[in-house]
């Protein structure tokens, strides 16, 4: 019996030490697929789509629909995911940016009529830990006129955010009732084995060491 005890004291010791977490595969949270397209206001212009997190965890990816002018200056498109202010509307100052990363113009696909797998993605690397109700800014820029569009619908097509321009005035504009095609994608928050699986665990190998014993007896 006090066997039994040592057994079971080692191994939720383990657990303890050594978490027993469920494997977290990334999903599509919000999704948005256009079927008509926009450009980004050349220069110093920025476009924005807002949306609001689903499902708790870490945001690990983001893809945008954006299309390239091929006669375009040679600029990559410049990627920031921002939080926004109370009222929803992207914050204006690039150093508040969650992640940062800049999309080269290879990657951007030429065609600038819609399909559904047109979205170039962003890796957010270690990601973002985020919370179901959390709202944040998809904030592109088109680098100094690098000719780059995004697609998007007018009739408010995603409920859960909105499509913005910054035209060199430093002000966010609403483009009223209008969003541009993204897709996120959350590694869901892992959860700790339960208890019935610890006691699997122990039961197990208690089995292993009593008949071990038995058999030594014997």
């Amino acid at each position: 019996m006090r066997q039994l005890v040592r057994i079971a004291a080692f191994v939720l010791g383990l657990s303890a030490i050594f978490p027993l977490y469920a494997e977290a595969t990334p999903i599509v949270d919000q999704v948005f697929a256009p079927s008509s397209s926009s450009a980004i206001p050349a220069g110093l212009g920025q476009a924005a789509q807002t949306f609001t997190v689903g499902v708790s965890g870490t945001l690990v990816q983001i893809d945008v629909a954006a299309w390239l002018n091929p006669l375009g200056l040679d600029f990559p498109l410049l990627f920031d995911l921002r939080p926004v202010d109370g009222s929803g509307v992207p914050l204006n100052d690039p150093s508040t940016a969650l992640v940062q990363r800049t999309i080269p113009r290879a990657s951007v696909p030429t065609n600038q009529t819609p399909t559904p797998d047109q979205f170039v993605a962003v890796n957010l690397g270690l990601g973002v830990p985020v919370t179901a109700g959390d709202q944040f800014a998809i904030v592109l820029n088109g680098a100094t006129g690098g000719s780059y569009g995004v697609f998007a619908n007018s009739g408010d097509g995603y409920a859960g955010g909105d499509y913005f321009w910054n035209f060199q005035t430093g002000l966010w504009e609403l483009r009223s009732g209008a969003d541009f095609g993204f897709r996120t994608w959350i590694e869901p928050a892992t959860t700790v084995a339960e208890p019935s699986t610890l006691l699997l665990i122990v039961t197990s190998v208690a089995s292993v060491v009593l008949s071990r014993r038995n058999r030594r007896r014997h």
